[in-house]
């Protein structure tokens, strides 16, 4: 009986594992076709190709029954894919915002050095007297 329940276990052990992996390798494909399609390859390089060359080595790994090792892989082409598909929709955000803003030529004011006016200066107590002031001044004396 006890025979039995260690067959058992090394003989589904290894399916389990499989199986695990396999589910991973399904998520993975969705996260990374999620970034696909918000243009990834083109918005966020470096997320995308890191999120590739890592897919595939999961695959290759699942291939070869490394199971473990695929999920490392898969873990982090995942955590790249979700990177790149953010980071894309950023990115398309503030494209569509640049393209709406050059379009609405009233939006953004054109770029004109703006000249001040000449501004009279201020008398002074050292400043010298107006011709008129010294009129009055003697005028008055």
């Amino acid at each position: 009986m006890r025979g039995l329940g260690i067959a058992a276990v090394l003989l589904l052990g290894p399916g389990c594992l499989g199986a695990q992996a396999g589910y991973a390798l399904y998520e993975l494909e969705q996260s990374y076709a999620a970034a696909q399609q918000q243009n990834a390859s083109e918005l966020a390089v470096y997320e995308s190709t890191l999120s590739e060359a890592y897919r595939s080595k999961a695959w290759e790994e699942a291939g070869y029954n490394q199971y473990e090792a695929a999920e490392t892989l898969i873990a982090k082409a995942s955590e790249m894919a979700t990177a790149a598909e953010k980071l894309a929709t950023e990115e398309a955000e503030a494209l569509r915002l640049l393209e709406e803003l050059s379009q609405d030529e009233e939006l953004v004011p054109e770029q004109v050095p703006v000249v001040p006016e000449a501004v009279p200066e201020a008398e002074t107590p050292w400043s010298e007297p107006a011709p008129e002031e010294e009129r009055l001044d003697e005028w008055v004396e």
